[in-house]
């Protein structure tokens, strides 16, 4: 009995933070522990994110800063009006987008406005195609 009275309470508080997350969505900026600094970046600043394991790099015009977060947390709560997923590694915002180029028969890059490119994978190109 205190063994399933624990697990409805550890049940309890995984929906209370599902709720949270919910209501917390969209997030307006990403806040970013660098040793004993705190970075707090507009989400409007953002240009695109990149997975790198269990952490994403954050790429904003003047600087990348790396937070110990999933992409796919991010994905949730990020304003889907502002961002798409391009390809499984990389969440662009689309206001920072200049044009799509091929890249071959099947692959295509998605070029910023500064010119860097982000890949795009088939599923990514039809959400990006869909957004747009």
């Amino acid at each position: 009995i205190h063994q399933q009275l624990k697990l409805k309470e550890i049940s309890g508080m995984e929906e209370v933070v599902r709720q949270h997350h919910r209501d917390s969505k969209p997030i307006g900026r990403i806040v970013i522990k660098d040793g004993t600094a705190i970075h707090i970046v507009p989400v409007n600043e953002v240009l695109y994110l990149e997975a790198q394991d269990d952490y994403v790099s954050i790429y904003t015009k003047d600087k990348s800063y790396l937070k110990n977060e999933t992409l796919s947390h991010l994905e949730d709560v990020l304003d889907e009006r502002m961002f798409c997923r391009i390809h499984r590694s990389y969440i662009l915002n689309i206001q920072f987008l200049k044009e799509i180029q091929p890249m071959s028969k099947d692959t295509r890059a998605a070029v910023l406005k500064n010119n860097k490119t982000v890949p795009i994978s088939r599923s990514g190109y039809n959400r990006l195609k869909n957004y747009l």
